[in-house]
């Protein structure tokens, strides 16, 4: 459901509502979607007549007399009148089939048996026993002239991609944590220096192609089974250096 739409303004609440009812297979009938919209006695009425609250209704309207499967509301009470707006929402903790029922903008999902499910706004509570977790994400960065340095903090890493050209990457991954048993890094180094710094409890497999280049690792690694988690470090270096140190 969008915040705007291009609707022909002539046409009227129901004939847009028929309108977008046609594209699908198995369309819902018009006059619950109408109701469940809030726009019950305004069916007659022109797109171009309505205010802008009773616009936002219409558009929730023709997303979802399609029946889908998956909805993505982004911000449904946005624009809508300040009188109806719990009236396509309605209370927390009651389902209904359009699942419209929370005050707040969200991704619903349709689950066995026509029942809807909001995913933001279950009133069940996580368990305590069960921390959140972070989403996966990646670490690119380009350098051209010039500097950088991240320090990937609490981050679930799933993998990267730094180019430095002329210039320098430090990046800290001592208190970052790999979103997969094996995670690859891929890096670029041209007449430049990429500083890597993580857990001593990682291994870290290097396909690095230095010409006239170096990899170096400080220190001596330690002996890590195959089971810990791994970093597999793949790139070329050219008149530069990429240095490796554990913590």
């Amino acid at each position: 459901m969008l915040e705007l739409s291009g609707v022909p303004e002539t046409l009227t609440v129901r004939e847009h509502v028929a309108h977008f009812a046609a594209y699908y297979p198995q369309p819902l009938p018009l006059g619950e979607v109408v109701a469940r919209a809030g726009l019950s006695g305004l069916e007659r009425r022109l797109y171009g007549s309505l205010s802008g609250g009773q616009k936002g209704r219409l558009h929730l309207a023709l997303a979802l007399v399609g029946d889908p499967d998956l909805l993505n509301l982004d911000e449904l009470t946005t624009g809508l009148d300040v009188a109806p707006k719990a009236r396509p929402t309605g209370s927390p903790q009651r389902r209904s089939r359009f699942g419209l029922q929370s005050p707040y903008g969200a991704r619903l999902m349709r689950l066995p048996g026509s029942s809807w499910k909001g995913s933001t706004m279950d009133p069940t509570p996580a368990s305590p026993d069960t921390p959140p977790t972070a989403p996966a994400q990646r670490v690119d960065r380009t350098v051209i002239f010039g500097s950088a340095e991240v320090r990937a903090a609490g981050m679930h890493v799933s993998g990267g991609n730094l180019s430095c050209v002329f210039g320098s990457i430090r990046l800290d991954l001592r208190e970052a944590v790999l979103a997969a048993p094996e995670v690859k890094l891929e890096f670029f180094v041209l007449f430049g220096g990429v500083e890597l710094r993580v857990p001593a409890s990682w291994r870290v497999l290097s396909d690095a192609q230095p010409i006239l280049g170096s990899v170096d690792e400080v220190g001596v690694p330690p002996a890590l089974s195959d089971a810990s988690p791994t970093l597999r470090l793949s790139g070329t270096v050219i008149f530069g250096e990429l240095e490796l140190e554990r913590f």
